[in-house]
């Protein structure tokens, strides 16, 4: 008698088979368009640009009708800031960026 059949009938009968359950896969992730980053990154300029008019209009009020110079370029500071954040973030979320082997230009 050979023992293959005997050894063939312990381990299918010893060890339960645990059905598995299919796996479950997130969602496909779609990134934002690129469009929908840069109309983000323009309402979010419009807004520090609004906040900055009404801090330049606070200023002139508080001086008496015309900004000091040092009003005037703490204004310009803060005006340059903005904008070079928002050519950052027109480049950073710009798709013509990247060559045909995805190095940055």
């Amino acid at each position: 008698m050979s023992i293959l059949p005997l050894l063939t009938f312990a381990l299918t009968t010893s060890t339960p088979s645990i059905p598995l359950a299919d796996p479950v896969y997130p969602t496909t992730y779609v990134a934002p368009a690129f469009e929908d980053l840069i109309a983000l990154a323009d309402l979010h300029r419009a807004a520090q640009l609004q906040a900055l008019q009404d801090e330049g209009v606070a200023l002139r009020d508080r001086d008496g009708g015309a900004l000091t110079r040092a009003h005037r370029a703490e204004l310009q500071t803060k005006l340059n800031e903005i904008e070079a954040a928002y050519r950052a973030a027109l480049y950073r979320y710009d798709p013509s960026i990247v060559d045909a082997f995805g190095r940055r230009r």
